[in-house]
């Protein structure tokens, strides 16, 4: 469909006129931006995947924008509360120098004991993930915490070997990156970029 089709559908939108096909097109129009693919390449898996998750994409640009205030809103007028939590767990896998580090899980769990005890995180948050053992505390904070802007804890495992028995153990190590869908958000922002430059250069040689 070219451009003009999707504008005629977003006025028939408007006007409450949409059929059920038209409707899915336009979602599927209107996903195609907010995450930056080619609608073509959006099928049912993609849908499932990324239906309802807009909010990542919008709050984490707010949350980049690390010199402004984030604005509340209608659907999130808690955000610029939740990234105040949200920064102080990241802060814990940042350095003295300001490099990435590595938590073990123990000391993770730790941090959590402490960060719990602050009572407006159940009111800021839908979970209250301060039970359990390690992989579920951690496993609730990824999904209902950090997802908020769109970061996961994510799990390394480390070997040693045992200074006594000269045998090989394991242990977890945690630090945290991006959510699967805000990775590949943000690998297809940068493909964009570099194509809208290349294109500019190319036009600038003829």
């Amino acid at each position: 469909m070219q451009d003009y089709e999707y504008k005629i559908l977003i006025e028939k939108q408007k006007e409450g006129k949409l059929n059920e096909e038209e409707t899915y097109i336009l979602d599927k129009y209107f996903m195609s931006k907010k995450f930056v693919i080619d609608i073509d390449k959006i099928d049912e898996e993609f849908i499932e995947e990324h239906f309802r998750n807009e909010y990542l994409i919008d709050n984490y640009k707010q949350f980049i924008k690390k010199e402004e205030t984030i604005e509340k809103n209608f659907d999130n007028d808690l955000l610029q509360d939740k990234v105040e939590k949200i920064n102080k767990i990241v802060s814990w896998f940042i350095d003295k120098e300001g490099n990435k580090q590595d938590i073990k899980s123990e000391d993770l769990r730790t941090n959590f004991i402490g960060f719990f005890k602050d009572p407006s995180i159940k009111q800021l948050f839908n979970s209250y993930p301060k039970k359990g053992g390690n992989k579920n505390i951690f496993n609730n904070v990824s999904n209902h915490i950090l997802k908020e802007l769109g970061f996961e804890l994510q799990k390394k495992r480390k070997q040693y070997k045992d200074k006594i028995t000269g045998k090989m153990k394991e242990y977890n190590n945690y630090t945290i990156g991006t959510c699967e869908i805000l990775t590949n958000y943000l690998k297809r922002v940068e493909e964009k970029e570099k194509n809208e430059e290349e294109l500019k250069n190319n036009i600038k040689g003829l």
